[in-house]
């Protein structure tokens, strides 16, 4: 059977993860005080990732059918449907949405459910009304005004969006150590205006990168304790057995190679700068 085609790099690393790891979750995990900083515990931070989108969720009795966008390999979807929510998901990966669709069917629940399409391409009048519209570490590959010009169309009236995600903040572009380490998400100070004239406000803003923080230590731990010495190890070889190979390679590729080296070996992946580029944050946004 012919694998589908990967869109573009962002779907390839989120593949490579599940297939590499053959993880439950595609997200960071929350780290509570009790539970210790390790490896071993990164499936319990995730859960109580889950646990507290779940628990937004619950906050509002009213809340029954639910769109989880950006559903990843799952995890948050099937915990939606066992606690008797009439929940769907979509994304774009083809590839991380058949892994969905077998793991919901072993687990006896309903995978026709699962939409190979963006966000953006959602058409409210074919999909109807939701309760709730949740983005777990989904928002930022979303066009910001986009999102917020498509939501009410989708939301009922009362309806919420739940965002957990992370965002850009003010320190972004001042040319730090870090900066540039970290990609991705909106800036945080441009959210709430943008939110100016539409129909959502938001309900609850919870700054939660402290128990984000930690997922840092452990990938710091791995990128300089793991994949740098293996990398090393694989340029050592290539330098003494492959010389004229290794010179090709590190021509050809010299740029990518030095983001990469950059953004992954440098030491500046670390919660410290983290916590200076980016704010994690559980938003709540309520329709009118």
């Amino acid at each position: 059977m012919i694998a589908p085609p990967i869109r573009d790099s962002r779907e390839l690393g989120l593949v490579l993860t599940q297939q590499l790891l053959a993880v439950e979750h595609l997200h960071y995990g929350l780290w509570t005080d009790d539970l210790p900083v390790c490896l071993a515990n990164l499936g319990r931070a995730q859960q109580a990732f889950n646990a507290l989108l779940l628990d937004t969720l619950a906050a509002d009795p009213g809340t029954r059918r639910v769109l989880d966008v950006g559903c990843g390999v799952g995890s948050l979807l099937l915990a939606m449907r066992q606690r008797s929510l009439d929940a769907e998901g979509l994304s774009p990966s083809i590839h991380l949405n058949e892994h969905t669709r077998q793991r919901l069917t072993l687990a006896g629940c309903d995978a026709s459910r699962v939409h190979d399409l963006r966000f953006e391409e959602l058409d409210p009048a074919r999909c109807g009304r939701f309760d709730a519209v949740v983005f777990s570490e989904s928002f930022q590959y979303v066009p910001m005004q986009r999102a917020i010009g498509l939501l009410p169309q989708l939301l009922r009236p009362g309806g919420r969006a739940i965002i957990c995600d992370f965002f850009r903040t003010d320190a972004d572009g001042d040319g730090g150590p870090g900066d540039g380490a970290f990609g991705g998400g909106h800036r945080w100070r441009e959210f709430a205006p943008a939110l100016a004239g539409s129909a959502l406000h938001i309900e609850h803003d919870r700054d939660i990168t402290p128990q984000i923080t930690p997922n840092l230590v452990l990938l710091e731990e791995v990128l300089q304790q793991r994949i740098a010495p293996a990398i090393a190890t694989v340029d050592g070889y290539l330098s003494q057995r492959r010389p004229l190979l290794r010179w090709l390679i590190r021509r050809a590729l010299r740029k990518q190679i030095e983001r990469v080296r950059f953004k992954y070996l440098s030491g500046h992946r670390g919660p410290t700068s983290f916590a200076r580029y980016k704010t994690y944050r559980l938003v709540v946004l309520r329709a009118a």
